[in-house]
């Protein structure tokens, strides 16, 4: 009932919250979602970051995702 995808990170330090995780990381990871929507139909599409210093997860939640996306479309 959803695909969830994980992009690997390794900078230092790694982000503690989603807020200190870089805009680009969340905008990167928004186009990621907005390919395989169309792909997976009927299904949620869930992000996540896993910083490998840490290692960390951070989830992305999808006000996030949409609130990037909208900022590149000027949506």
């Amino acid at each position: 009932d959803r695909v969830c995808f994980v992009d690997y990170k390794t900078p230092r330090p790694a982000p503690a919250s989603l807020a200190e995780v870089p805009p680009a990381y969340v905008l990167q990871l928004a186009l990621y979602r907005a390919l395989l929507q169309p792909l997976y139909p009927g299904r949620t599409v869930k992000a996540a970051l896993l910083f490998t210093e840490a290692p960390r997860l951070i989830e992305l939640p999808a006000s996030a995702l949409d609130d990037a996306l909208a900022r590149l479309t000027g949506a």
